[in-house]
């Protein structure tokens, strides 16, 4: 049953709160902790209701003017005029006044803005932006712990408010209650990892429970029953008292999982009856079965449970990694490290058959949770599996964003970018290298953002004998900033005019594009969602100097 919460965020009461929120939208944005209220009501504010340091940098200052309407009422060019005068005479010299109302997104109002923006830049002055509440509800819910902050009675038929609180920055997770010591359970847990579930191990299962508070466990897995619990009764009275206890460790509605296997299924289940165990409080998942079976058994009763538990966001984020980082209020940590490093690849096989019915699954349950998904991806992975992160979750299937940096930034739209968001009216040509080969129906794309690859690549595909009739190379250069100044309207113009190409190559009769590319990992992202249904796209891993196949998009 679907327990998302999809309604409009309600525009805030308060003035004092829409302050506050404000306030603590921009030190997540600026890296500021320190950002904070000027004055209070009645006294001179220069026009000034939050200020702080973009950056944590401590000589520069930036402010914001907080517009609380009770009405849709627009601001008028004299309110504005009179807001930048007054900033003006702050008593910091201010590089950015960001004037935020609660009034919604109006054309008239940013045409008015960026005049009054052109002639105070031209004046030597500040900056001037709105932010309008479509604006602020964005970043919103790209801060979950903001709306669980502001929105806590939004959640009372949910869950209850102190849980929702310290479960935001922890991501959906289960206890492994029982040794790891077959290649089956390992197995099972490498699976698990790859659809986002945290994996708690403990050797000494225990002392697990006195270490980590139940609340903070999604699900368990209890034990597996092998040929050793039945050679002796001892062994098997021993094993059921321990399960016997998992129920009143755990919350109620806990899930509880068994794995056994088929033969012992009837003898096992006997000896729970006798014991009067409650059989319908376990999950008991046939070991016959393969490990991504079970894996996705797990995964599709512990997803909507933990889910809920936190609230039941209508943004969904997801980290997705090949080594350890931190990151707050992510629902799912997709873990890769077992098969994927900058010097470990996964085989064709691997791919195919473990990590893309992974990504498949996790799909899968965002779906069943809600019709209109927005999916917020942190991605520190290799630029081919960036690539198929973003095809499989493409804009024909939620509404996406991509976080470029794993710290905040002075500008939401350098760290975060709305994969569906306005692009510049600009698109990036393909310079296009004369080929011999005329009747072939395969193409190279070079995709560069900051390092040139075209020597590597040309040594690469001489060496694999292919007979390419188109090859192009396209590269982001906007007005010479570097990647780390890429803006959100410039990464979209620049991944719809990859799709834009590979679907005219298609139309001209190439069937198989090989896709070259250095780029950021948060724009190959995007780039895979412009993909869908181009034909068969080969992606190859850079194992320095040279590349290797990876695997195809299809």
């Amino acid at each position: 049953m679907r327990t998302n919460l999809t309604i409009k965020l309600p525009k805030l009461n308060d003035e004092n709160e829409f302050e506050s929120l404000l306030r603590d939208i921009c030190a997540f944005e600026w890296n500021d902790t320190t950002t904070k209220k000027f004055g209070r009501k009645g006294q001179k504010q220069y026009g000034i209701d939050v200020y702080g340091h973009p950056d944590d940098k401590p000589s520069a200052y930036r402010g914001v003017q907080c517009k609380h309407r009770e009405t849709d009422k627009q601001l008028t060019q004299k309110e504005i005029k009179k807001e930048v005068a007054d900033a003006r005479l702050f008593p910091h010299k201010l590089d950015r006044l960001i004037i935020a109302t609660d009034a919604p997104r109006d054309s008239n109002t940013q045409i008015l803005i960026d005049k009054i923006n052109e002639e105070e830049l031209k004046n030597g002055g500040f900056q001037v932006s709105i932010w309008f509440w479509d604006d602020i509800t964005e970043r919103l819910d790209a801060y979950p712990s903001l709306i669980i902050k502001y929105y806590r009675d939004l959640f009372k038929h949910i869950t209850t408010y102190p849980l929702l609180e310290r479960l935001n920055d922890v991501p959906i997770q289960i206890l492994l209650d029982t040794p790891l010591n077959s290649q089956d359970l390992l197995d099972i847990v490498t699976n698990l990892r790859f659809r986002g579930v945290r994996c708690l191990v403990q050797n000494q299962p225990s002392l697990q429970y006195s270490q980590l508070a139940s609340e903070f466990i999604d699900g368990v897995i209890c034990g597996v029953i092998d040929d050793d619990i039945f050679t002796s009764e001892t062994s098997l009275i021993y094993f059921l008292s321990n399960l016997k206890h998992h129920p009143s460790r755990l919350e109620s509605d806990t899930p509880l999982f068994l794995i056994c296997p088929q033969k012992h299924l009837s003898q096992f289940t006997e000896s729970i009856n006798k014991l009067k165990l409650d059989l319908n409080r376990f999950t008991i998942l046939l070991a016959d079965q393969s490990a991504i079976s079970i894996s996705d058994q797990i995964f599709n009763i512990v997803f909507p449970h933990g889910y809920k538990r936190r609230g039941a966001l209508n943004a969904f984020n997801i980290l997705a990694r090949t080594h350890e980082i931190q990151a707050s209020g992510i629902l799912l940590d997709i873990n890769l490290q077992e098969k994927l490093s900058t010097e470990k690849f996964p085989t064709n096989d691997e791919w195919e058959n473990q990590i893309i019915p992974s990504l498949r699954s996790i799909r899968h349950q965002i779906l069943s949770q809600t019709e209109s998904p927005r999916i917020q991806i942190n991605s520190q992975l290799p630029i081919p599996a960036a690539i198929a992160l973003g095809f499989y979750f493409n804009l024909r299937v939620a509404k996406a964003g991509v976080w470029t940096r794993t710290i905040a930034s002075s500008d939401f739209k350098k760290q975060f970018w709305l994969s569906s968001a306005r692009s510049d009216n600009i698109t990036f040509e393909p310079e296009w290298l004369p080929q011999n080969n005329g009747n072939g129906n395969h193409a190279v794309i070079e995709i560069s953002s900051y390092v040139p690859i075209h020597q590597a690549v040309h040594e690469f595909i001489n060496s694999q004998n292919l007979n390419i009739n188109k090859w192009g190379i396209i590269n982001l250069k906007t007005n010479g900033k570097t990647q780390e100044n890429i803006e959100e309207s410039a990464a979209v113009a620049f991944a719809n005019s990859i799709g834009q190409t590979v679907r005219q190559l298609n139309s001209q009769g190439i069937t198989d594009i090989h896709l070259f590319a250095r780029i950021p990992s948060a724009l190959a992202v995007l780039i895979g969602q412009r993909l869908f249904a181009c034909g068969r796209i080969h992606l190859y891993w850079f194992t320095n100097p040279s590349y290797k196949f990876a695997f195809q998009l299809v």
